[in-house]
């Protein structure tokens, strides 16, 4: 290894850098109509007349929070089921490898459109939703490298930091040499995909790949 370093989400934001996408497989990918939300979610579609007419008290004010479907909360609020529209819930998750060739080294994310269980998307029809919800795509989870530049003057890539370890080398998370994918201890992992998440116009090729994926 060389003394020159390099910062892995600083790299990646770059499109200097001959980064090409090696595959993006779709883990999971669920949408239906069943889910339940918190009963406000469902009072707050009611017209601004139905809410004047049914005011948030008595047992309406009890199950502010009480999960239920659409159809329930009309039930408990005792009007047409056409009253309250029922989203389409939405959860899908896969997984990218992202490779630059010249640094011999492979990033494994994982993405989501959301963080959350599930995302409620209001919406007729379902590869509309799926639209929808996926331009609040994220990376989430673990992160895999590989990084096999064997080199004696190979730079130091510095898969994420720690702000408050108690020393400099403690605080950073050089990417190991190997012939196999590694795991970023999860508190790296962190820092890393909090700055790509902040960051995430700087890479519309990541998500055009993504979004292609799903179509």
């Amino acid at each position: 290894m060389n003394d020159q370093k390099h910062n892995l989400s600083e790299l990646l934001l770059d499109d200097s850098h001959a980064w090409r996408i090696h595959n993006c497989k779709l883990i999971k990918k669920s949408c239906h109509r069943e889910g339940t939300l918190p009963f406000i979610y469902h009072y707050d579609r009611l017209s601004t007349e139905l809410k004047k007419e049914f005011q948030l008290t008595g047992q309406l004010l009890i199950n502010f929070n009480k999960p239920m479907t659409a159809k329930q909360a009309c039930q408990l609020i005792g009007i047409d089921k056409k009253n309250i529209a029922s989203p389409i819930f939405i959860k899908i998750t896969g997984s990218i490898v992202v490779v630059c060739e010249p640094l011999q080294l492979a990033i494994r994310l994982h993405w989501s459109n959301t963080s959350k269980n599930e995302d409620a998307i209001y919406c007729q029809d379902e590869q509309q939703a799926i639209a929808q919800a996926i331009q609040k795509w994220q990376f989430i989870g673990r992160v895999d490298t590989l990084y096999k530049l064997k080199q004696d003057n190979a730079p130091t890539i510095i898969g994420g930091y720690d702000e408050l370890a108690s020393s400099l080398a403690d605080g950073q998370y050089p990417l190991p040499i190997s012939d196999n994918y590694q795991l970023m201890p999860y508190k790296f992992s962190c820092d890393l995909l909090t700055k790509l998440n902040d960051n995430l116009h700087q890479l519309a090729w990541i998500k055009q790949t993504i979004v292609e994926r799903l179509n």
